[in-house]
């Protein structure tokens, strides 16, 4: 594919075993089916082309065809998606199997929270810690600040 386009980039084979996420903070646009690439990509203004099916439908649009029209999102935007993922959304294994009622405690935290929606989108318990656990990495190294 990247040698029928001159502006397309594919990792080349060696490189593969790192997947796209170091390359992110470097490009224009992202095109793939569902990668979890398309996140970082999403948070850092990047236009993001990914399947409709996708968890990542609502950070993109679907036809490459039009990608120079793609918006991004604005910095609002990307900070609330941003407190969402980590706060309350995104559990490392860890935490989910290894702390004695995480599990149970965090359930019955969202039925009993007055506004579920609040609940997940208040910024008051989000850490770095958690932002750098659902990243793999400290988002500085995208050339990110650091969260909240």
């Amino acid at each position: 594919m990247s040698e029928s386009f001159p502006n397309f980039f594919g990792l080349p084979p060696e490189l593969r075993q790192f997947g796209s996420d170091p390359f992110v903070s470097d490009i224009d646009a992202l095109i793939t089916i569902g990668s979890k690439a398309a996140i970082p990509a999403a948070l850092l203004g990047k236009r993001i082309v990914a399947n409709p099916s996708t968890m990542l439908a609502g950070l993109s649009i679907d036809n490459t065809a039009k990608i120079d029209n793609a918006s991004s999102l604005t910095d609002i935007e990307a900070g609330r998606v941003l407190t969402f993922l980590s706060h309350r959304y995104t559990i490392s294994n860890e935490r989910l199997f290894q702390t004695d009622g995480f599990w149970l405690s965090h359930i019955e935290a969202l039925l009993n929270a007055s506004s579920r929606e609040g609940h997940l989108l208040d910024a008051a318990e989000s850490a770095q810690d958690s932002v750098d656990e659902m990243f793999g990495r400290s988002l500085t190294e995208f050339g990110m600040p650091s969260a909240p």
